[in-house]
């Protein structure tokens, strides 16, 4: 199954740290493949936005159309 994990930013607090720690264990405990979008604009800290490249599949969207593909792409 393919879950997307949604984020109105990505930032160094702790909503992110939690939402990677939800996406990895969706992983690694359940089997699942986890997605992570966020908006483009709001990418606020660039270690944080390397964290979740390097794991999941990362949709930065500049528009809902293209989160809308991203899904379609990606099921």
């Amino acid at each position: 199954m393919n879950i997307l994990f949604h984020t109105n930013q990505i930032t160094e607090r702790g909503t992110e740290v939690a939402l990677y720690d939800y996406a990895e264990a969706n992983d690694v405990c359940l089997h699942n493949q986890s997605y992570i979008a966020a908006p483009f604009d709001r990418i606020l800290n660039k270690n944080r936005y390397e964290q979740f490249l390097s794991r999941f599949s990362f949709c930065a969207y500049k528009t809902p159309e293209d989160l809308k593909e991203f899904i379609k792409e990606n099921q």
